[in-house]
């Protein structure tokens, strides 16, 4: 079994390393994903860049459906009159 310095120094070499993950995915930039023992995390900064896209993208789409219904109904009047 090891001996109690050997546990110590895997003990602070396994911080050191999770601590430099967690540095990595916090202040990386918006484009970057961290490698992690359990597969790739987004930095924050992606993570919202990536959210903000998302509902960005949504609201887009609904005002290009309704900017699609009202020329629709622009056209169907006209014709109309």
């Amino acid at each position: 079994m090891e001996n109690l310095k050997e546990r110590q120094k895997a003990v602070i070499t396994k911080a050191e390393t999770d601590a430099s993950i967690w540095h990595n995915i916090v202040h990386g930039d918006n484009t970057t994903t961290v490698a992690t023992e359990n597969g790739a995390v987004p930095t924050v900064s992606k993570q919202l860049k990536d959210v903000r896209e998302a509902i960005t993208g949504g609201v887009l789409d609904v005002v290009a459906k309704a900017e699609a219904a009202r020329d629709e109904t622009l056209a169907i009047k006209n014709d109309t009159n």
